[in-house]
């Protein structure tokens, strides 16, 4: 019962530091041409996003596979586990540019280039998607718990 309580805190935790890590990192470079200071407010975010991102990854496969809650069969058999893997996979398929983008400002930071910064207001209208993918992952995680889907 201890694991499964820790495994969840994890889970939900993740959640409550990833959701206004990205909102964050979407406010960031929203609103106007991004400059160097609205670029490290946005790597700022996203190390944070990166880091509840990593946890709640793996948590839920902790949950998922391990049994802690629920036996493998639950999510297997339950329609809104994978509406929610659906939605993890759009999420990671949108956070696949910004991530690119974002570590090539690293390393220009890091070499002492100037940081080509075009791409500010595309991340932010991703970021902006993906807050709205991980509130539908909230609510489907709800439905989920619920049964409604099973």
């Amino acid at each position: 019962m201890w694991t499964a309580a820790l495994a969840s805190w994890i889970h939900v935790l993740s959640l409550a530091v990833g959701l206004p890590a990205i909102f964050f990192r979407w406010r960031a470079l929203a609103g106007g041409p991004t400059d160097v200071g609205r670029a490290e407010r946005a790597h700022a975010a996203d190390n944070v996003w990166g880091l509840a991102a990593m946890t709640w990854v793996g948590s839920g496969l902790w949950r998922a596979l391990a049994g802690t809650d629920k036996p493998w069969d639950y999510y297997a058999n339950h329609g809104m586990f994978w509406v929610k893997m659906g939605l993890f996979g759009l999420m990671f398929l949108l956070e696949i540019g910004p991530m690119v983008v974002l570590i090539q400002w690293r390393v220009q930071k890091a070499r002492g280039q100037p940081m080509t910064l075009e791409h500010g207001s595309w991340i932010a209208l991703l970021s902006a998607v993906e807050v709205g993918v991980v509130l539908a992952m909230a609510f489907v995680a709800t439905l989920m718990a619920r049964g409604i889907g099973y």
